[in-house]
């Protein structure tokens, strides 16, 4: 399971690199589009340590004098999550225990279900 999601934070930032290697290869106002050239090189390294910054790109051309690179939020951020049925918004999600109390984060635990082993997953 960890295997998939680091797979997924990989594509994930292959998109954003993608995306910032568009951005900054647009041309000025007044130059032609073929005028400008950036080359990204991911020169980024895999680690277990989250505290550890990881994600080094090199932005490279002779003709760049400045540039800016900008994060933004993904546009599912402002969204709300609605019945397909019927397009109303769906209540806030809840966890309720088997009596029906609603549950806070403080109430729930993960524990392997019985007769499962619990393995170590290596990268």
């Amino acid at each position: 399971m960890r295997t998939q999601t680091r797979s997924g934070a990989w594509r994930l930032l292959a998109g954003v690199c993608a995306a910032a290697a568009l951005l900054l290869c647009a041309p000025a106002p007044g130059l032609a589009a073929d005028a400008l050239a950036v080359d990204v090189v991911n020169a980024s390294e895999p680690t277990r340590c989250a505290e550890k910054d990881n994600v080094y790109l090199q932005l490279q051309s002779a003709a760049a004098r400045r540039f800016t690179v900008e994060a933004v939020h993904p546009a599912y951020i402002g969204t709300i999550l609605v019945d397909r049925k019927d397009g109303r918004p769906i209540r806030k999600l809840e966890l309720r225990s088997a009596d029906g109390g609603l549950l806070t984060p403080a109430d729930t635990a993960l524990k392997p279900r019985p007769g499962k082993q619990v393995g170590r997953i290596s990268a």
